[in-house]
């Protein structure tokens, strides 16, 4: 399935680079080409990071418009670095009709191709070696992510005879997932022959991963061991670390005058402090203290969600907080190495002290820098119960088990999407 769709979103994106280097051969002047094919380029970039090929965003037209929209303007806006660069007059006609077309023609394509695609799409049956009382849930999820094109051929804690049985009979399921690996002991022999036989062999964690996005403790849970090596493989990368550097010394300068408005306005409106301070568990679960815009009125020592205290929220707070304004301070802990532009939400002691011991595997997502935003701040609410902890906690972990490079520069442009709609921040 995942190929199937990895493939679809190719074919959009080749069909949209044909069309906007089609506009290029017919407005651009020669000497000037190579400048728009990176526009091209950047646009495509730009349409990704913003989901415009995720099978969710692609049911809505409105969405999808959305998602090129911005991608589109992000792409024209570091296209300016170039132009203000060299030194001739740049084409404005080649420049205008490309952001005219990707942000009306381009949507429309994807939207009426991916429709057209997933409707000649075949539903993919899975034989799932495991308890539906266990994992029931998770597979209903991930048919619905699919929609639809993933589906349960039946369940089957097997014995030897019954696989082998199932195996004779004619062919009505296309792949068998192992969806407990306590349950293939005895029937690794007749797993040989179903490949043989052309039928593919699927783990839980793959399937999840690649369709959800997110690991649910549930399937931990059941690959501890598989789960265990992953998460201790990573170690945190130099180059991530210069990124860091460099983009919270941009972060700080270019963000001064906001700092500058905010920190006046906390002492308008209540006086001093304008910093927060508050202590935090970052790698390792190693401690160090997070800068804050103080948002609050008064003083509290003791470890609250914010939809407790609202009523203690300042007037600049209103504004400040939904868009984020009060965590620009935070440039400042990523640049001292406490913190990273990208990772898990940095949690207080007091809430890691009480996750830790009520959710499994709650120690892993300190395998990484917290981060001033992350996976999970743009896939998931404010969590304030356990519940809701232990759902977002599963974007968390699929990023610290997957993080590159490539996924911190889509979270940070997904940022951009987030803190204009106002999602996700309280």
């Amino acid at each position: 399935m995942k190929n199937r769709i990895s493939f679809s979103k190719k074919i959009i994106a080749l069909i949209q680079l044909t069309i906007l280097t089609g506009i290029q051969f017919l407005l651009t002047p020669i000497d000037f080409f190579h400048y728009f094919l990176l526009l091209d380029f950047l646009i495509i970039v730009g349409v990704y990071s913003f989901r415009g090929y995720e099978i969710e965003n692609l049911k809505s037209l409105n969405n999808t418009i959305v998602s090129y929209t911005l991608g589109s303007f992000m792409a024209h806006l570091l296209m300016l670095i170039p132009i203000v660069l060299q030194p001739r007059q740049f084409p404005k006609l080649p420049f205008f009709t490309t952001g005219f077309v990707s942000i009306t023609i381009l949507p429309i394509v994807a939207y009426l191709f991916a429709k057209w695609y997933f409707k000649i799409l075949k539903p993919q049956h899975y034989l799932v070696i495991g308890k539906k009382e266990e994992i029931g849930k998770i597979m209903d999820e991930i048919q619905k992510a699919s929609m639809g094109k993933i589906q349960v051929y039946s369940y089957m804690n097997p014995s030897a005879a019954a696989l082998s049985e199932t195996l004779e009979k004619e062919k009505t399921f296309d792949k068998i997932l192992i969806a407990d690996p306590n349950l293939i002991d005895g029937i690794k022999h007749l797993l040989e022959k179903a490949r043989e036989k052309n039928i593919e062999i699927v783990y839980l964690p793959t399937l999840v991963e690649d369709t959800l996005k997110r690991i649910p403790i549930e399937v931990i849970k059941l690959f501890d061991e598989y789960y265990e090596i992953a998460f201790s493989k990573h170690v945190e990368s130099s180059v991530k670390r210069l990124i860091d550097i460099i983009g919270s010394i941009i972060g700080l300068v270019v963000f001064s005058p906001v700092m500058l408005i905010v920190a006046l306005a906390i002492l308008i409106e209540d006086g001093r402090p304008v910093v927060f301070k508050q202590k935090r568990v970052g790698l390792n679960n190693r401690p160090f203290i997070l800068h804050k815009f103080r948002t609050m009125k008064g003083e509290n020592k003791e470890a609250k969600f914010a939809g407790q205290e609202k009523d203690r929220i300042m007037k600049v707070g209103k504004w400040a907080r939904p868009s984020r304004m009060d965590e620009i301070l935070q440039f400042y802990d990523i640049f001292r190495g406490n913190m990273s532009i990208v990772g898990p939400r940095p949690e207080q002691e007091k809430f890691v002290k009480e996750y830790s011991e009520k959710i499994p595997f709650y120690s892993y997502r300190h395998k990484a820098k917290p981060g001033l935003t992350g996976w999970a701040q743009i896939n998931y609410s404010y969590s304030e119960t356990i519940e809701q902890t232990k759902m977002k906690l599963s974007y968390d972990l699929w990023y610290v088990k997957n993080r590159n490079i490539l996924l911190d520069l889509s979270i940070i442009l997904r940022t951009i999407e987030t803190v204009l709609f106002r999602r996700g921040g309280k």
